[in-house]
């Protein structure tokens, strides 16, 4: 299943299987977080079904999506994350 996500105003599309975390990151917004395990709470965001008015909490890195959600993050940054790079390097070099 697919859907849409709300994360302040920033619609993007998801399909069904990811965490909210990844489905964010996958597509360049970064929600604040430490561990991926659910124990910093550092990723904790609001969410509701689209449509309705009450938003519970809920931690991003454990939150699997599977309908369509508004999303409200207090600590999204303002800008994109840029795309991943990486080089090639001999582990001498390091």
């Amino acid at each position: 299943m697919s859907g849409t996500i709300n994360i302040n105003g920033n619609e993007i599309l998801f399909s069904e299987g990811a965490n909210l975390l990844s489905i964010a990151a996958s597509n360049g917004f970064y929600i604040p977080f430490s561990c991926k395990d659910g124990r910093c709470k550092s990723c904790e965001v609001e969410v509701a079904t689209q449509g309705s008015q009450k938003f519970e909490k809920v931690l991003a890195c454990k939150f699997n999506v599977k309908d369509s959600i508004d999303c409200r993050v207090q600590n999204l940054l303002d800008r994109k994350l840029p795309a991943q790079m990486s080089f090639p390097v001999k582990l001498s070099d390091i």
